[in-house]
Protein backbone atom coordinates (compact mmCIF):
# COMPACT_ATOMS: atom_id res chain seq x y z
CA UNK A 1 0.00 0.00 0.00
CA UNK A 2 1.49 3.45 -1.21
CA UNK A 3 0.74 6.85 0.94
CA UNK A 4 1.50 10.04 -0.64
CA UNK A 5 1.88 13.01 0.51
CA UNK A 6 -0.47 16.04 -1.05
CA UNK A 7 1.85 18.84 -2.14
CA UNK A 8 -0.65 20.80 -3.98
CA UNK A 9 -1.59 23.16 -1.40
CA UNK A 10 0.46 23.59 1.43
CA UNK A 11 -1.24 23.56 4.96
CA UNK A 12 -0.02 26.96 6.06
CA UNK A 13 -2.05 28.83 3.70
CA UNK A 14 -5.10 27.89 5.21
CA UNK A 15 -4.04 28.70 8.54
CA UNK A 16 -6.75 30.96 10.23
CA UNK A 17 -4.39 32.57 12.39
CA UNK A 18 -1.24 36.08 11.86
CA UNK A 19 1.91 34.92 12.13
CA UNK A 20 3.50 34.83 15.50
CA UNK A 21 4.37 38.25 17.25
CA UNK A 22 4.99 37.70 20.41
CA UNK A 23 6.47 40.58 21.44
CA UNK A 24 7.78 43.84 20.40
CA UNK A 25 11.62 44.02 19.78
CA UNK A 26 12.37 42.53 16.53
CA UNK A 27 14.59 39.44 16.39
CA UNK A 28 15.72 37.02 14.13
CA UNK A 29 14.57 33.35 14.60
CA UNK A 30 17.15 30.55 15.78
CA UNK A 31 16.65 27.08 15.79
CA UNK A 32 17.45 25.74 19.19
CA UNK A 33 16.90 22.59 20.71
CA UNK A 34 13.89 23.17 23.19
CA UNK A 35 12.72 21.13 25.68
CA UNK A 36 9.58 21.36 27.66
CA UNK A 37 8.97 18.94 31.14
CA UNK A 38 6.30 19.32 32.97
CA UNK A 39 5.81 18.34 36.35
CA UNK A 40 2.88 16.98 38.19
CA UNK A 41 0.78 20.25 39.22
CA UNK A 42 4.04 21.58 40.38
CA UNK A 43 6.36 23.29 38.18
CA UNK A 44 7.64 23.10 34.27
CA UNK A 45 11.24 22.78 33.70
CA UNK A 46 12.43 24.07 30.24
CA UNK A 47 15.88 23.63 28.77
CA UNK A 48 17.40 24.59 25.84
CA UNK A 49 20.99 24.49 24.10
CA UNK A 50 23.32 26.95 23.28
CA UNK A 51 24.72 27.39 19.48
CA UNK A 52 28.97 27.26 18.87
CA UNK A 53 28.72 30.49 16.67
CA UNK A 54 27.99 32.42 20.24
CA UNK A 55 31.28 31.24 21.94
CA UNK A 56 33.01 33.87 23.20
CA UNK A 57 30.59 36.34 23.17
CA UNK A 58 28.04 37.84 25.68
CA UNK A 59 25.03 35.84 25.73
CA UNK A 60 22.09 36.04 27.69
CA UNK A 61 18.43 34.19 27.70
CA UNK A 62 15.03 35.06 28.53
CA UNK A 63 11.72 33.33 28.87
CA UNK A 64 8.26 33.83 27.40
CA UNK A 65 5.35 31.73 28.31
CA UNK A 66 1.79 32.31 26.62
CA UNK A 67 -1.63 29.98 26.50
CA UNK A 68 -2.46 31.17 23.39
CA UNK A 69 -0.82 30.64 20.04
CA UNK A 70 -1.14 34.06 18.80
CA UNK A 71 0.20 35.92 21.32
CA UNK A 72 -0.48 37.24 24.97
CA UNK A 73 3.73 36.17 26.05
CA UNK A 74 4.92 37.42 29.21
CA UNK A 75 8.53 37.25 30.27
CA UNK A 76 9.29 35.13 32.96
CA UNK A 77 12.33 35.54 34.13
CA UNK A 78 13.58 39.01 35.94
CA UNK A 79 16.88 38.96 35.37
CA UNK A 80 18.98 37.84 32.35
CA UNK A 81 19.48 33.64 32.60
CA UNK A 82 23.23 33.06 31.97
CA UNK A 83 22.73 28.95 32.12
CA UNK A 84 20.59 27.39 29.23
CA UNK A 85 17.43 25.96 31.93
CA UNK A 86 14.25 27.90 33.81
CA UNK A 87 12.34 26.44 36.32
CA UNK A 88 8.62 27.79 35.80
CA UNK A 89 6.69 27.51 39.22
CA UNK A 90 4.23 30.03 38.12
CA UNK A 91 2.34 28.02 35.97
CA UNK A 92 -1.43 26.66 36.98
CA UNK A 93 -1.39 24.27 34.27
CA UNK A 94 1.99 22.04 35.07
CA UNK A 95 0.95 18.62 33.39
CA UNK A 96 1.98 16.25 31.19
CA UNK A 97 -1.11 17.51 28.98
CA UNK A 98 0.22 21.45 29.47
CA UNK A 99 -0.85 23.29 26.25
CA UNK A 100 1.21 26.45 27.12
CA UNK A 101 3.87 27.53 24.59
CA UNK A 102 7.23 28.53 25.77
CA UNK A 103 9.94 30.74 23.42
CA UNK A 104 13.54 31.76 24.16
CA UNK A 105 15.05 34.68 23.51
CA UNK A 106 18.81 35.02 23.38
CA UNK A 107 21.15 38.18 23.60
CA UNK A 108 23.73 38.03 22.11
CA UNK A 109 26.32 40.84 22.95
CA UNK A 110 29.13 41.48 20.45
CA UNK A 111 31.20 44.42 21.45
CA UNK A 112 28.22 47.50 21.18
CA UNK A 113 26.47 45.25 18.94
CA UNK A 114 23.51 43.73 20.44
CA UNK A 115 21.49 40.71 18.80
CA UNK A 116 18.16 38.91 19.21
CA UNK A 117 17.77 36.13 18.85
CA UNK A 118 14.57 33.81 19.29
CA UNK A 119 12.82 30.46 19.21
CA UNK A 120 9.57 29.19 17.61
CA UNK A 121 6.94 28.17 20.39
CA UNK A 122 7.55 25.21 22.14
CA UNK A 123 5.04 23.32 23.69
CA UNK A 124 5.24 19.86 25.47
CA UNK A 125 4.05 18.08 22.34
CA UNK A 126 5.51 19.85 20.13
CA UNK A 127 8.14 16.76 19.16
CA UNK A 128 7.45 14.66 16.45
CA UNK A 129 10.25 12.60 13.77
CA UNK A 130 10.42 14.50 10.52
CA UNK A 131 7.98 11.41 8.42
CA UNK A 132 5.30 11.82 11.21
CA UNK A 133 5.58 15.43 11.17
CA UNK A 134 4.65 15.57 7.49
CA UNK A 135 1.81 13.48 8.05
CA UNK A 136 0.47 15.40 11.20
CA UNK A 137 0.67 18.28 8.94
CA UNK A 138 -1.10 17.08 5.67
CA UNK A 139 -3.94 15.82 8.22
CA UNK A 140 -4.36 18.95 9.50
CA UNK A 141 -4.26 20.70 5.88
CA UNK A 142 -7.18 18.21 4.80
CA UNK A 143 -9.12 19.16 8.00
CA UNK A 144 -9.14 22.72 7.38
CA UNK A 145 -9.69 22.34 3.65
CA UNK A 146 -12.94 20.22 4.49
CA UNK A 147 -13.78 23.27 7.23
CA UNK A 148 -13.31 25.73 4.72
CA UNK A 149 -14.49 24.37 2.01
CA UNK A 150 -17.27 22.44 2.39
CA UNK A 151 -18.50 21.92 6.22
CA UNK A 152 -17.15 24.25 8.73
CA UNK A 153 -19.19 27.45 10.10
CA UNK A 154 -17.59 30.71 11.42
CA UNK A 155 -16.63 30.96 14.76
CA UNK A 156 -14.80 32.63 17.40
CA UNK A 157 -12.91 30.95 19.97
CA UNK A 158 -12.26 32.80 23.50
CA UNK A 159 -9.52 31.73 25.63
CA UNK A 160 -10.44 31.92 29.31
CA UNK A 161 -7.52 33.67 31.36
CA UNK A 162 -5.70 31.78 33.92
CA UNK A 163 -2.99 34.33 34.66
CA UNK A 164 -2.69 38.10 35.21
CA UNK A 165 -4.30 40.72 37.67
CA UNK A 166 -7.10 40.63 39.44
CA UNK A 167 -10.61 42.07 38.39
CA UNK A 168 -10.46 45.81 39.40
CA UNK A 169 -14.28 45.51 39.75
CA UNK A 170 -15.44 42.75 41.68
CA UNK A 171 -12.55 41.03 43.04
CA UNK A 172 -12.08 41.49 46.95
CA UNK A 173 -7.92 40.57 48.28
CA UNK A 174 -9.83 40.54 51.72
CA UNK A 175 -11.77 37.95 51.13
CA UNK A 176 -9.74 36.62 47.89
CA UNK A 177 -13.03 35.97 46.36
CA UNK A 178 -15.36 38.29 43.71
CA UNK A 179 -18.18 39.64 45.32
CA UNK A 180 -20.25 40.09 41.85
CA UNK A 181 -21.81 37.37 39.80
CA UNK A 182 -22.23 38.97 36.65
CA UNK A 183 -19.42 41.36 36.13
CA UNK A 184 -18.91 42.80 33.06
CA UNK A 185 -15.35 43.09 33.54
CA UNK A 186 -13.88 39.77 33.92
CA UNK A 187 -17.34 37.65 33.00
CA UNK A 188 -17.20 35.88 36.65
CA UNK A 189 -13.40 34.38 35.57
CA UNK A 190 -11.81 36.74 39.01
CA UNK A 191 -8.90 37.86 36.16
CA UNK A 192 -9.08 41.49 34.13
CA UNK A 193 -10.60 41.21 31.19
CA UNK A 194 -11.95 37.89 32.01
CA UNK A 195 -10.89 36.51 28.14
CA UNK A 196 -8.21 37.24 25.68
CA UNK A 197 -9.07 38.76 22.84
CA UNK A 198 -11.01 36.18 20.20
CA UNK A 199 -9.40 33.70 17.25
CA UNK A 200 -11.68 33.76 14.38
CA UNK A 201 -11.81 29.77 13.32
CA UNK A 202 -14.14 27.55 11.52
CA UNK A 203 -15.90 24.32 13.12
CA UNK A 204 -18.17 21.69 12.63
CA UNK A 205 -21.10 21.77 14.61
CA UNK A 206 -23.00 18.59 15.24
CA UNK A 207 -27.32 19.24 14.45
CA UNK A 208 -28.85 20.23 17.27
CA UNK A 209 -31.24 18.41 19.43
CA UNK A 210 -35.25 18.94 18.39
CA UNK A 211 -36.64 17.40 21.38
CA UNK A 212 -38.35 18.44 24.52
CA UNK A 213 -38.56 16.65 28.12
CA UNK A 214 -41.33 17.38 30.12
CA UNK A 215 -40.90 16.06 33.99
CA UNK A 216 -42.58 17.14 37.26
CA UNK A 217 -40.24 20.21 37.04
CA UNK A 218 -41.48 20.90 33.92
CA UNK A 219 -40.12 21.25 30.43
CA UNK A 220 -36.52 20.67 29.64
CA UNK A 221 -35.06 20.98 26.13
CA UNK A 222 -31.07 20.01 26.32
CA UNK A 223 -28.90 22.69 25.53
CA UNK A 224 -25.65 20.15 24.76
CA UNK A 225 -23.90 20.04 21.09
CA UNK A 226 -20.93 18.59 19.88
CA UNK A 227 -18.27 20.19 17.67
CA UNK A 228 -14.46 20.01 15.84
CA UNK A 229 -11.73 21.79 15.13
CA UNK A 230 -8.60 21.40 13.86
CA UNK A 231 -5.19 21.56 16.11
CA UNK A 232 -5.38 25.33 16.02
CA UNK A 233 -5.87 27.39 18.55
CA UNK A 234 -5.63 25.31 21.28
CA UNK A 235 -8.80 24.77 23.00
CA UNK A 236 -9.65 24.30 27.09
CA UNK A 237 -12.67 23.36 29.27
CA UNK A 238 -14.11 26.28 29.88
CA UNK A 239 -13.31 28.50 26.92
CA UNK A 240 -16.04 30.09 25.00
CA UNK A 241 -17.23 29.52 21.34
CA UNK A 242 -19.15 32.16 19.64
CA UNK A 243 -20.59 31.13 16.23
CA UNK A 244 -21.09 33.93 13.96
CA UNK A 245 -24.02 32.70 11.90
CA UNK A 246 -26.73 32.66 14.62
CA UNK A 247 -24.42 34.41 17.72
CA UNK A 248 -25.03 31.71 19.89
CA UNK A 249 -22.83 31.43 22.63
CA UNK A 250 -20.94 28.27 23.79
CA UNK A 251 -19.05 27.11 26.64
CA UNK A 252 -16.62 23.83 26.50
CA UNK A 253 -17.60 21.46 28.67
CA UNK A 254 -15.13 18.43 27.70
CA UNK A 255 -12.67 17.31 24.79
CA UNK A 256 -11.79 14.41 23.23
CA UNK A 257 -8.63 15.10 20.70
CA UNK A 258 -7.31 12.50 18.14
CA UNK A 259 -3.77 12.60 18.21
CA UNK A 260 -1.01 11.31 16.33
CA UNK A 261 1.83 10.60 18.50
CA UNK A 262 0.29 12.36 21.27
CA UNK A 263 0.13 15.92 18.95
CA UNK A 264 -3.22 16.53 18.46
CA UNK A 265 -4.60 16.82 15.04
CA UNK A 266 -8.50 17.81 16.11
CA UNK A 267 -10.02 18.63 18.58
CA UNK A 268 -13.52 17.53 19.25
CA UNK A 269 -15.01 18.61 22.12
CA UNK A 270 -18.34 18.92 23.73
CA UNK A 271 -20.37 22.04 24.27
CA UNK A 272 -23.26 23.76 26.56
CA UNK A 273 -25.25 26.64 24.72
CA UNK A 274 -24.81 29.51 27.78
CA UNK A 275 -28.60 31.71 28.29
CA UNK A 276 -29.54 34.32 26.83
CA UNK A 277 -29.76 35.83 30.51
CA UNK A 278 -26.04 34.72 31.73
CA UNK A 279 -22.83 36.81 31.66
CA UNK A 280 -20.80 35.73 29.28
CA UNK A 281 -23.60 36.71 26.28
CA UNK A 282 -21.86 40.13 27.00
CA UNK A 283 -19.07 39.32 25.15
CA UNK A 284 -21.06 39.71 22.15
CA UNK A 285 -21.04 42.65 23.15
CA UNK A 286 -17.85 43.51 24.11
CA UNK A 287 -16.51 42.34 20.26
CA UNK A 288 -19.38 44.84 19.02
CA UNK A 289 -21.06 41.87 17.57
CA UNK A 290 -24.46 43.14 18.32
Amino acid sequence: MQFTLSTDLSFDAFLPSPVFQPVERTAKLVNLQVRVLPYWFGSCSVMWNSLPIWDGLEVSFNVYRSELENGGYVKLNSVPLLNTHFNDDTTLKSSISSKELYIIEAVVKNGATVTLWRTAPKDVADDLPPFQHRIHKEINRRHWVLLKVLAGTDALIFRRKLYGPKCHVCYDPISARTVIDDCDNCFGTSIEGGYYQPIATKCQFDASQNNTIFSYFGRFEPNEIGMWTIYYPTIEPLDIIIRKKDLAVFRVDSLSPTELLNKVSRQIMKLTQIPKTHVLQRLLKREELV
